[in-house]
């Protein structure tokens, strides 16, 4: 059985059509579909979701997807997400929304090269990696940071989350930039190509997911402030310990 690298974390609700187009475009795409996991998190009262992407494997059978069952919440960092993320197998763990297309062929390939050559010189295995959705940024003066994160299991474990918990929605994604630009271990991945579907890259009108999940982040707005201010500095200061405590061991072996 071949080991699991890359774990796609994809929260799921009443876009089965979108759904469908991002599995397929997967194992268009994938160089080894068997070193992938696709782990879907549907509300247990969406019946429709879960019967049609369980009953969409047949279709895509070199595929491993699951699908994650809970009841519905507001938090879709903390309880889809990081919740989807407890599953994981893989090395690597990759936050995605339901709304994108894979267009790079063998981007699972490029990707672990690009990881695996990085790591000779990091060791300690923290990185977070973006890659080209074309989704613009909510402000010029904005920094270019991922939407869609790639992180370590590593990174993970060690800060307890893929996207900041505090904060529900949107957002989380720069608060991640902030966190890994600061220990320099952000990378980004150009050569990596998604279509975001969004009403964002204004492909789609906006629709009930978009409505709730905006009115959701204007409800906490102030959480990215306080996140800001309170939450980042202690994640930042917890890599930089695990950075450092890495670094010394392999200095020094234990």
């Amino acid at each position: 059985m071949s080991e699991i690298k890359f774990s796609l974390l994809i929260p799921s609700r009443a876009r089965y059509d979108m759904v469908q187009a991002l599995i397929l475009s997967i194992d268009k795409t994938v160089y080894d579909p068997s070193t992938i996991e696709l782990l879907f998190g549907c509300d247990e009262e969406d019946y429709s979701s879960i019967h049609n992407i369980e009953n969409f494997k047949q279709h895509v059978p070199k595929l491993n997807i699951t699908v994650h069952v809970r009841e519905r919440s507001e938090w879709l960092n903390r309880d889809y997400y990081t919740w989807l993320a407890t599953f994981a197998q893989g090395k690597y763990i990759w936050v995605l929304g339901n709304d994108l297309v894979f267009y790079t062929q063998d981007w699972d390939k490029i990707l672990e090269k690009f990881i695996e050559d990085t790591m000779v010189v990091i060791p300690d295995r923290i990185f977070c990696i973006g890659v080209n959705d074309g989704t613009p940024k909510p402000a010029p003066h904005l920094p270019d940071f991922p939407c869609f994160p790639l992180i370590s299991k590593e990174a993970f474990q060690v800060l307890g989350f893929v996207l900041h918990s505090e904060v529900p929605t949107w957002g989380a994604d720069f608060l991640l930039y902030c966190v890994y630009h600061a220990v320099d271990r952000l990378f980004y991945m150009k050569q990596i190509v998604l279509e975001h579907i969004s009403y964002h890259t204004r492909k789609v009108p906006v629709d009930e997911v978009n409505r709730r999940i905006g009115e959701i982040y204007a409800k906490n707005k102030p959480a990215h402030t306080y996140c800001l201010e309170n939450i980042v500095p202690r994640n930042i200061e917890t890599l930089k310990n695990y950075i450092e405590k890495k670094r010394v061991e392999r200095i020094i072996p234990q």
